[in-house]
């Protein structure tokens, strides 16, 4: 079952259209931490793949 974010994100206030509703799954805890955003296609090319692969695979957050 999803649940509806009971707050508003600060990250999302440079958006020109916001969601009226989020849903999540999981723990809320961790928007309170350090995030990052990958934004691409449902069909990428083996360059776009292989690139945010390389780009991810690097990006790990400790506490």
């Amino acid at each position: 079952m999803h649940n509806t974010i009971p707050f508003s994100i600060s990250e999302l206030s440079v958006m020109k259209r916001t969601p009226e509703k989020l849903y999540y799954r999981g723990n809320l805890e961790l928007l309170n931490r350090p995030k990052i955003s990958l934004v691409g296609t449902r069909r990428p090319n083996p360059y776009t793949r292989a690139m945010t692969y390389e780009l991810s695979k690097n990006v790990i957050f400790t506490n």
